[in-house]
Formats: structure tokens, C-alpha cells, sequence
């Protein structure tokens, strides 16, 4: 798993694969959750709850892959290099935001504002 320096138009060119493997996993998480709301506690649940793991760690094993960071369910930075991340989260069409590299998620902002304060 090795960490890479993307340019804008390099994070979008890889987005596409990064969908895809984020759509599979999270059409199997969705079926799995399914699943689990329907069995009682015990040995039952905690398989498919094992399994609904291991599907996680696997997809996030994928992407890193790639050199991209999985920073929670289904929500990915591609880092710049420049002391910011370009950030997409599952279900968005593109990547459309970015953020510091001390602000995470919740100071996201639209790549439109990059450049400016």
C-alpha cells in the first residue's frame, strides 16, 4: 500500500475505479445490513457482522492500493501534495470538494473556493 501525490486531473482519471470498487462493496454492505436486521444476537449474527467486516477491510485494502487514503466508510482523499486532499465520499457523482490536511471532512469545501481563503 504505498501513499501517492495526485493532481486534480489524476484523481479524477482514478475516481472511476475507485467508484466501482466503492459501488460493489457498498451494494454487499447494504445487502449484508439487511440480513443482520433480521437475526437475533448470537452465533448467527456475529458471522454475517464478521463478514460485514471483512468486506470493509477489503475494500478499503482496494482502494489503498491505489495509493488513495480511506479516511471512514466509503469517503476517500486523494492527496495533493500540497497540504490538501481532494475528497469524495460515496454516493457523489465526482470529486467536487477538497479540504486541509489538519481540517478532515467537516471542513470540506467546494474545489471551486481552492485558491482562495
Amino acid at each position: 500500500m504505498s501513499k501517492k501525490i495526485f493532481t486534480l486531473k489524476e484523481s479524477l482519471e482514478l475516481l472511476p475505479r475507485v467508484q466501482e470498487l466503492t459501488n460493489t462493496a457498498a451494494e454487499q454492505a447494504e445487502v449484508l445490513v439487511r440480513q443482520l436486521e433480521t437475526l437475533p444476537a448470537g452465533e448467527a449474527r456475529r458471522e454475517f457482522e464478521e463478514r460485514y467486516d471483512r468486506l470493509l477491510r477489503t475494500w478499503a485494502a482496494h482502494v489503498m492500493e491505489l495509493g488513495v487514503e480511506v479516511k471512514g466508510m466509503w469517503l476517500v482523499d486523494f492527496d495533493s501534495g500540497d497540504g490538501i486532499y481532494y475528497c469524495w465520499h460515496h454516493p457523489e457523482r465526482t470529486i467536487e470538494f477538497f479540504h486541509d490536511y489538519d481540517t478532515g471532512f467537516s471542513g470540506r469545501r467546494p474545489l471551486g473556493k481552492l485558491g482562495t481563503s
